[in-house]
C-alpha cells in the first residue's frame, strides 16, 4: 500500500469502520432474530472502537498513547454492557476530545487499586433503567485487572453495596467525559467537560461581566421555560439531526475539524438544588425531543454558550 503511515492508518480506520456499518446493516437485517443480531452488533461494536483506536493515535499526543500501550503488560478484554443511548451519548461525547475509552478504563482500575476512589452506590432507578442494551468493548491491563479483581469482595463488604468491574468502568468514564447518568445517584454540584479553552474562556466572561455561573444558568432556563430558541445543542455531544448515519454509525458534520486538538477540562459548578432540579428536568424534555440522551452538562453548556459566547479557536471548530 502507497503512502505515508499516516495515510495508511487513515485507511486501516476506514476500513474498519465500513466492517462496523455492514455488521450493523446485518444486525439491522436480522433485527428479528435477537441473539444473531446481537452477535452482529457485538462485532460492529468491536470494529468501530478498533477505528477509534487508530483514530486517537492519529490524533495529537496520540504517539504518547501508544507508548503508554508497549510499557505495560499483555491486555485483557472488557465487555461494559450499558444503555444504548447512553453509550451513543459517551462515544459522542469521547470523539469530541480523541478519547481512548481503554486508557480511561485502566485509569478506573488503578484510581481503585490506588486511592479511595470507588463508583457510587447505584440507585433503584438505575440498576432499573430501561431501554435497548449495547455493549463497550475495553482492554486492560492484564496484572492490573487481576489485582483489582481480588480487592473487589472486600471492597463490597466495607462500602455494602456490590461493586462490578463494568460499574467501576463506566462510573469513571462518565465523570472524565461529564455525563451525568440517567437514574444514577444525583449530585449536588454540576460537573461540565469542555475544551480547555472554552472553560478558561467562560470563566473569564463571568467574572468580567460580574456575573456567576448560577445567574446565567437561571436566566437561560427561564428563557427557555418561556418558549425562547436556543442555540442547538453541542454537534458532538447531542445533535443528532446534524449527524446523519452511516450504516448505524454518527458522522461527524465537520470531520476536518475535530475539537481533539484541545485537552478536555472540568468545570464543577456548585448551584442551588433547586436548579439543578430545572436543569435535569429540561435535560429530559430534551432528550425526549431530539431522540438521543441529553446530560444536564449538555443544557448548561448550550446555555453558557449563547449566552457568553465562546473563544475564536473553539467557535471555527463547531
Amino acid at each position: 500500500m502507497a503512502g505515508s503511515i499516516r495515510d495508511r492508518l487513515t485507511t486501516a480506520a476506514a476500513h474498519l469502520k465500513n466492517l462496523g456499518d455492514a455488521e450493523a446493516a446485518e444486525a439491522e437485517r436480522l433485527h428479528q432474530d435477537e441473539e444473531a443480531a446481537s452477535a452482529h452488533r457485538d462485532r460492529a461494536d468491536e470494529a468501530y472502537d478498533a477505528a477509534a483506536a487508530v483514530e486517537s493515535i492519529l490524533a495529537p499526543r496520540g504517539y504518547l498513547l501508544l507508548r503508554r500501550q508497549e510499557q505495560t503488560a499483555p491486555a485483557s478484554p472488557l465487555t461494559v454492557t450499558l444503555n444504548e443511548d447512553l453509550k451513543r451519548t459517551l462515544l459522542a461525547a469521547g470523539e469530541e476530545f480523541g478519547v481512548v475509552f481503554s486508557g480511561l478504563a485502566e485509569e478506573a482500575y488503578r484510581l481503585v487499586r490506588d486511592s479511595e476512589w470507588l463508583p457510587p452506590k447505584p440507585t433503584k432507578a438505575a440498576r432499573g433503567t430501561g431501554g435497548k442494551k449495547a455493549v463497550l468493548n475495553v482492554r486492560v491491563d492484564a496484572v492490573l485487572r487481576q489485582e483489582v479483581q481480588e480487592l473487589l469482595p472486600a471492597l463490597a463488604e466495607r462500602v455494602g453495596y456490590r461493586i462490578t468491574e463494568g460499574s467501576i468502568v463506566l462510573a469513571h468514564i462518565c465523570e472524565e467525559l461529564g455525563i451525568e447518568r440517567p437514574g444514577a445517584e444525583e449530585a449536588e454540584w454540576l460537573r461540565m467537560v469542555m475544551p480547555a479553552p472554552l472553560v478558561d474562556y467562560l470563566r473569564e466572561r463571568v467574572e468580567a461581566e460580574r456575573l456567576t455561573f448560577q445567574k446565567v444558568l437561571e436566566d437561560g432556563l427561564r428563557d427557555m421555560a418561556d418558549g425562547a430558541d436556543v442555540v442547538p445543542l453541542n454537534q458532538w455531544i447531542t445533535d443528532v439531526e446534524s449527524r446523519p448515519r452511516d450504516g448505524g454509525r454518527w458522522v461527524p458534520v465537520v470531520p476536518e475539524a475535530p475539537l481533539s486538538g484541545f485537552e478536555r477540562a472540568k468545570l464543577d459548578l456548585k448551584l442551588h438544588p433547586d436548579l439543578l432540579d430545572r436543569i435535569r428536568h429540561r435535560a429530559g424534555i430534551e432528550s425526549s425531543r431530539h431522540g438521543v440522551l441529553v446530560h444536564p452538562g449538555a443544557i448548561a453548556r448550550a446555555i453558557l454558550t449563547s449566552r457568553l459566547g465562546e473563544p475564536e479557536e473553539v467557535a471555527q471548530d463547531f
